[in-house]
């Protein structure tokens, strides 16, 4: 799961918060939220480290197409690393 600062996720100042299968199940279970519905217009303090990564763009097929942006993104190890502030 994915959680953006920003409707374009492909703007460069968009800090994505990359959250991984198990914790997002995790932060999910006392809820009947969709993760969307959940996360929507919340703020939270992350724990992580930052980094600049390239995103590739794919064909239809899987294939790189050569052309890529980069992202901004927090890599979270578990739900400890991730809070729901009030």
């Amino acid at each position: 799961m994915y959680l953006d600062s920003a409707q374009d996720y492909r703007d460069p100042k968009t800090l994505v918060v990359a959250i991984r299968g198990a914790m997002a199940k995790d932060l999910l279970r006392n809820t009947s939220q969709s993760a969307e519905q959940y996360f929507m217009n919340r703020t939270i303090l992350v724990s992580g480290i930052a980094q600049r990564v390239p995103v590739f763009w794919l064909n239809d097929d899987g294939t790189p197409t050569g052309k890529y942006y980069f992202q901004t993104q927090v890599f979270t190890g578990d739900s400890e690393d991730l809070k729901i502030l009030p």
